[in-house]
């Protein structure tokens, strides 16, 4: 059996923590401290009417998640054997990305904007290994139940709990989230945060190269 290089995992995020388990490698988890909303927004700020703007949202989620596993090998320094996966998710509703909401009333106004509604979540991966990195995307399109009196009630008390506070969109498929959820097409772990399967099969070459 081949030995496992070192793996990082550059994110704080308990759910890609719980994701990578899934692959059945062994990893340690590291900080990657970069200022997600100065990129997107920079990278937006260029977007022209008429041009595909998930194409675009495309590529800044990818260089968000590169930006993350550059930031975790220079923190790291003595990391040059190990394998660093970092990773970043953006909802998408129409032209306008929703982050995470700055408080309580946010979180309220996005969840109301996407009941009835069909949105895109984006999940940029990136894989560095020996200076280099290998970057994908996956998407997955998911549809809120339409607005009513239940609806508005589930809202209420999900912002209530304080979940909605640190996703993008806010909210979360793994947690009370999936009850304001009719449909989802795609990769339900794409949805999460962490593409697994894709990311699995992409990590072996790296990992027991």
């Amino acid at each position: 059996m081949k030995t496992q290089r070192p793996l990082i995992l550059a994110s704080q995020s308990p759910r890609r923590r719980e994701l990578l388990q899934l692959c059945g490698c062994t990893f340690r988890v590291a900080s990657a401290d970069v200022d997600e909303e100065a990129i997107a927004r920079e990278m937006l700020a260029g977007h022209k009417a008429g041009e595909d703007f998930l194409a675009l949202v495309t590529v800044v989620v990818g260089r968000l998640a590169e930006a993350k596993a550059a930031a975790a090998a220079e923190s790291l320094g003595n990391a040059a054997e190990s394998v660093i996966l970092s990773s970043d998710t953006v909802v998408v509703l129409g032209e306008k990305v929703l982050g995470k909401p700055r408080d309580e009333a946010e979180a309220r106004y996005m969840l109301r904007r996407l009941a009835g509604q069909e949105h895109r979540v984006l999940t940029g991966v990136c894989i560095r290994a020996d200076g280099r990195s290998e970057v994908f995307a996956s998407e997955a399109a998911v549809r809120f139940y339409p607005a009513d009196a239940f609806m508005e009630h589930l809202i209420d008390h999900y912002v209530e709990t304080g979940s909605p506070l640190d996703k993008a969109g806010a909210y979360g498929i793994q947690d009370e989230g999936a009850l304001l959820v009719e449909a989802i097409h795609g990769d339900f772990y794409t949805v999460m945060g962490l593409p697994v399967a894709e990311t699995a099969r992409r990590l072996q070459k790296y990992l027991y190269a």
